[in-house]
């Protein structure tokens, strides 16, 4: 396990190796325990999960947070051969990069193009900070954490989101915001910021500890987070200031003290090692019609 600390340019592979707890475990943790334990670190039988939507999604963070060379650097394209042939399957047995399909690769071009264009509010918006900023740290309880922001200034962190199912939902992102508890990830990296303050930067150029020195001298975080379709040249982007959403920053605060709680409980109640268990609570056993309000109008 790493040092706590601040990491410039840590990859996504040695970020994740690390077994510590993140913000998607901390949601997690604030409705299924059970499902925190058997998806984190502590189940010796976890599967990663490895899906078409969560490549695509990596593909494009790398380029539009960290540019085209990032993406030559980490990736390798295919070529444009029937996957079941006997060269295809030579050249795939000689390769340690993720593989993507140059048709696939296009397709993301095209749409980071267009979204980050000369007359696009996202052309310049990821300038002026450093991306995939890792936060590793050990909270007043004793808990290793982390956090991996996607893009820091001086005062402001951004969180970038792709997806494909928008639908012309004029209402999508803020559903998303809430259904997915995007609050709550804001505000846990707004915690990680200010427990990084009295941490050392073990991994970083002159240039990004003078940057990280500037960022503990700020004593209030803006967050935003950048929403962009995989599908077609579409973006929203939102703040979630404490003035507008005192009582989202109010619920937020309050669920991360609840996975806290849950973790501890859990943690007493069934160690390290034996799987977190939840127990039903014995007033739901008996089935009663108030459980089926399809029933209404069903005949």
């Amino acid at each position: 396990m790493k040092k706590d600390g601040i990491y410039f340019g840590l990859s996504e592979s040695e970020y994740f190796a690390e077994d510590r707890i993140g913000s998607t475990e901390l949601r997690t943790l604030i409705d299924s325990p059970s499902k925190f334990w058997f998806e984190s670190f502590l189940n010796p039988l976890k599967e990663e999960k490895d899906t078409k939507a969560l490549n695509e999604g990596k593909i494009f963070h790398k380029i539009i947070l960290e540019g085209e060379k990032a993406f030559d650097r980490d990736y390798v394209i295919a070529p444009e051969l029937s996957p079941y042939t006997k060269e295809y399957k030579e050249w795939k047995a000689h390769q340690v990069k993720p593989i993507v399909r140059a048709d696939d690769l296009r397709k993301i071009q095209r749409i980071i193009r267009c979204v980050k264009g000369k007359n696009s509010v996202l052309d310049g918006f990821f300038k002026d900070g450093f991306p995939e900023v890792s936060i590793l740290w050990t909270d007043d309880k004793g808990i290793k954490r982390r956090a991996r922001i996607d893009y820091l200034k001086v005062g402001q962190l951004v969180d970038l989101k792709s997806f494909s199912d928008w639908r012309g939902e004029k209402d999508h992102c803020s559903r998303y915001f809430w259904n997915y508890k995007i609050f709550v990830q804001l505000l846990d990296y707004v915690n990680a910021l200010k427990a990084g303050r009295n941490l050392e930067v073990v991994k970083g150029t002159a240039k990004q500890k003078e940057f990280w020195n500037k960022c503990c001298q700020v004593d209030d975080w803006l967050p935003w987070v950048v929403f962009v379709n995989r599908e077609i040249p579409q973006y929203e982007i939102h703040t979630m200031q404490k003035d507008q959403c005192p009582e989202l920053y109010r619920i937020g605060q309050e669920m991360i003290r609840k996975a806290q709680a849950n973790f501890d409980e859990y943690l007493e109640k069934y160690g390290l090692t034996n799987t977190w268990i939840e127990e039903q609570d014995p007033d739901t056993i008996q089935f009663t019609d108030i459980n089926f309000p399809q029933m209404i109008g069903a005949l």
